[in-house]
């Protein structure tokens, strides 16, 4: 360790230092060794007689560990059982599991999940300096299993159980608005205790001391919560806050003692050794808590939501498209921001979210904006941020659980409540359209993904209207919201957004992709669409920064990651360049977003696409189809040996996705799917059906109720007994390339004698004089090859689990040499191989001289092989 932080080091743990001039040491040491800290206390109440101060630190963009500076005489193993809870409380109520305590022969690391906490020192060596930042992820490599709740595990579940319990007592004379209302105050007023407890001791357990004081009569929720708030001097509560109170009347009948004991599980938690300190959850936890909650719990009753909602069922809350925002990239977009203004600028920002929910990003913001740590921290630099932050959500619980975590923020800054709050409960698309005079220097949001076959004909209407000049093919929610960012981002501002990687290719999104390069430059574009940012949704995104500005030289920052998302932000936001197994980050021109799809490549891949795309498009040789649609295929597709008897005529083979493979198909169909075509390829009359085929018919009016409430049928385009859309028999059953919806890897058939049938998804049909089965099997080794592979990945949407979503149009676009420029002995070695493959799939040898001779075929070099994953 260098001279000016062993001297640092031994400043924070051999002396007694306070106040400003522990503030300044405990900056000094998180500068020197590379620590990131999100807060730093110089005092934590009972920790003053053998602790100097504390940091809490970020590790890329989550605080991750609290460090505290023990004095030399009173080390960690010499303290009490109540002292290191005590000190441990410091972490846990911060959302961290890790507390460490340097001393001059080294790091002590503490692991606060688990009863009794672990621990373990790591001596400094000549070579190793376990004080720095970078030691951190050796340091906690270890992790123990926990056996103690995390905070946010218990906080909600001591939430739960209160919620439940007191609607057992009271049973219908209260409602779920009435006991959110009970457990908002309580917390509202934890939180303002624990803050004045910090700066003035007041008694301990504030609640319950007053509760034993008051008279039988007045032995209430409402008198108990407003004498708690007069106590604390606060006697000119804001209007919001009242309403909640009022809610309290109910709670009149309720007995003091469980009141009581309600009280006491927000001071010592149920489920963990710790105390809760409101002041510190309130600081950075609570907002992580909430957004976890807000999108998923069920809402039986729409007004119930304040803070904390009843928590029976966990359930994805898709009406409104709304999914839960890590709050990794809250982080992440509040620090791009923050480190690309200056301190005065950053803070005075002007800022909206469209799509507030409960409240993520305006939070986090706030929290970068208003960060006690800054030496310009005041009251008034707060009240400027707050009054310069504004949200609109439609959902009125959502604006409510958004007022209450930035109330719990403001006041955990400035030790009172904020007198307003710019949220607003409304249609965010409709507001702002009444003020277009509306400019902010950041929009950020993650919108609704709500498909347009979701939306209600009004909606619809409304979008159509909104967005006539961008109204090309089916208009998803979201592009309404990230067009009224785009219209309401003044000069220099910028827009900071959650999307659908489906954005960067959809026929939909063009006109927006276009305004956006014209008008912004992009500074950051993620690709995250192979990592499951919203877990088991099925929702795969990209984050993007775009700011208004004519200047085009700046590069773009492009990440693209696998896995390790966290270091790849962080990668992203140092400037660093970087190219692993897990994430590639690297800078691309803005010329690459003047293209009609987005397909950010790194130069070299560029340059293999532009190789590529020398060659003629498939549409030229191939007419790409879609399969049939059943509308009902548990009753339309039938195991073949249940096929009605003596009329299978009418139930041709179908493969089902599942079943397809590379190169070739099944020998023996084992489902079938009817067809309302007879023997010559003529539609079938119901006439005919109940004449010719009576089992069939039977079989079908057994669920003619089923069948006949499909939409289609409702509409009048479809008989009731019929498929939505059967495919001609003379257009699909004939020699054929299958290939599954949604693959991982290419699976690409050759159905030689036109066998089956296929539904949903696209089949390749040779155009008439096009080169029929050689033509078909080229195709087919390009298509299944790596380098097919390559395109389809690079243009193609992403789907559940990180699967290619293959489309009618992703396969007309794709590249194949062209057949009639290849040489005759090339064509014969690729067909030649093709027919290896169809017999033994799986052989690795081939399936590499197949992708050698396809790479000839495009005439590749090396280098662009390797790119593919073609090596030697």
């Amino acid at each position: 360790m260098a001279d000016r932080g062993s001297k640092l080091l031994r400043d924070l743990t051999d002396q007694d230092i306070q106040g400003i001039e522990a503030i300044d040491a405990l900056r000094r040491f998180a500068s020197e060794f590379g620590w990131r800290p999100s807060d730093q206390l110089d005092r934590y109440p009972g920790t003053e007689r053998f602790c100097n101060g504390h940091l809490v630190v970020e590790h890329g963009f989550d605080r991750t560990a609290v460090i505290s500076f023990l004095r030399t005489d009173t080390p960690y193993m010499d303290l009490t059982v109540s002292e290191r809870r005590t000190l441990l409380e410091l972490s846990y109520n911060n959302l961290v599991d890790w507390h460490l305590l340097p001393e001059g022969r080294g790091m002590r690391v503490v692991f606060n999940r688990t009863d009794p906490p672990y621990d373990h020192f790591f001596p400094a060596t000549l070579s190793e300096d376990v004080w720095r930042a970078d030691a951190f992820d050796r340091l906690t490599g270890n992790r123990p299993n926990p056996n103690v709740k995390a905070l946010d595990d218990a906080l909600i579940a001591t939430v739960s159980f209160w919620k439940r319990a007191v609607r057992s007592d009271l049973g219908n004379r209260v409602g779920l608005p009435q006991v959110s209302a009970l457990i908002n105050s309580v917390i509202l007023v934890r939180a303002l205790e624990d803050y004045r407890n910090r700066m003035q001791p007041l008694e301990k357990g504030l609640l319950i001391s007053l509760l034993s004081g008051l008279p039988p009569a007045r032995r209430n929720a409402k008198s108990l919560i407003y004498l708690a708030f007069e106590r604390m001097g606060q006697t000119n509560l804001p209007d919001w806050l009242k309403e909640i109170l009022d809610q309290l009347d109910v709670f009149d009948a309720w007995d003091a003692e469980s009141l009581q004991d309600l009280a006491r599980n927000f001071y010592w938690s149920r489920y963990s050794p710790y105390r809760y300190n409101f002041h510190l959850i309130s600081k950075h936890a609570l907002s992580r808590i909430y957004e976890h909650y807000v999108s998923v719990l069920r809402d039986n009753s729409p007004s119930d939501l304040m803070l904390f909602r009843e928590l029976p069922e966990e359930l994805q809350n898709k009406d409104l498209g709304s999914v839960c925002t890590p709050q990794y990239v809250a982080r992440f977009f509040a620090r791009y921001l923050r480190e690309h203004r200056t301190p005065r600028s950053f803070r005075a920002l002007r800022t909206m979210d469209p799509a507030c929910g409960s409240g993520m990003f305006l939070r986090t913001l706030l929290e970068m904006q208003c960060d006690p740590a800054n030496e310009t921290f005041s009251t008034e630099s707060v009240q400027e941020s707050f009054a310069n932050t504004h949200g609109i959500d439609v959902d009125p619980n959502a604006c409510q659980a958004t007022r209450l975590s930035l109330s719990l923020l403001h006041l955990v800054l400035t030790g009172r409540f904020p007198p307003t709050l710019n949220i607003e409960a409304g249609e965010a698309i409709q507001r702002l359209r009444q003020h277009p005079d509306w400019m902010f220097d950041v929009v950020i949001a993650n919108p609704p993904f709500v498909k347009w076959d979701g939306l209600s004909t009004t909606i619809r209407e409304r979008l159509s209207s909104y967005m006539p000049e961008q109204g090309l093919g089916k208009q998803d929610l979201y592009l309404a919201f990230l067009k009224a960012a785009i219209d309401h981002t003044a000069p220099g501002g910028m827009v900071c957004f959650v999307l659908p990687h489906s954005f960067l290719l959809s026929k939909s999104a063009s006109q927006l992709r276009q305004q956006i390069s014209e008008t912004f430059t992009i500074r950051v574009l993620a690709d995250l669409s192979e990592v499951p940012v919203f877990e088991q949704t099925g929702v795969y995104v990209i984050l993007l920064i775009a700011e208004r500005t004519s200047e085009r030289h700046i590069p773009a920052t492009i990440v693209k990651c696998q896995e390790f998302v966290g270091a790849a932000l962080q990668d992203a936001l140092a400037g660093r360049t970087i190219a692993s197994d897990g994430y590639r980050v690297f800078e691309a021109g803005q010329d690459n977003f003047r293209r009609d799809r987005w397909h950010v490549l790194r130069p070299e891949e560029t340059a293999l696409q532009n190789a590529i795309e020398l060659h003629p498009r498939l549409e030229q040789f191939i007419e790409v189809r879609q399969g049939l649609v059943t509308g009902a295929d548990d009753i339309f597709v039938l195991p073949s040996r249940d096929c009605p008897k003596g009329e299978r005529d009418i139930w041709r083979p179908i493969l089902p996705d599942r079943q397809m493979v590379r190169f070739g198909v099944p020998t023996r169909p084992t489902t079938v799917v009817f067809l309302p075509f007879g023997p010559d390829g003529e539609q079938l009359s119901e006439t005919d059906l109940r004449k010719s085929y009576p089992e069939t018919w039977k079989y079908l009016s057994k669920s003619k109720d089923r069948l006949a409430g499909r939409s289609s049928v409702r509409r009048g385009t479809v008989e009731w007994w019929k498929p939505e859309r059967p495919r001609s028999p003379d257009k699909m059953f004939v020699p054929k390339i299958v290939t599954p919806h949604l693959v991982l890897l290419p699976r690409f058939g050759i159905d030689t004698e036109g066998r089956y049938a296929v539904s949903h998804c696209p089949y390749l049909v040779p155009r008439s004089g096009k080169g029929g089965l050689s033509l078909l099997k080229v195709v087919c080794a390009v298509m299944n090859s790596a380098i097919g592979h390559w395109q389809l990945a690079s243009s193609s949407h992403k789907y559940k689990r990180a699967y290619l979503m293959l489309e009618v149009k992703t396969l007309r676009d794709f590249h194949i040499p062209g057949p009639a420029s290849l040489p005759a002995p090339l064509t014969r070695k690729i067909v030649g191989l093709v027919d290896t493959l169809a017999s033994s799939p799986g052989n690795p040898k081939v399936m590499g001289d197949l992708d050698r001779a396809v790479g000839q075929a495009f005439g590749l070099s090396e280098s662009q092989l390797s790119l593919v994953g073609i090596g030697d």
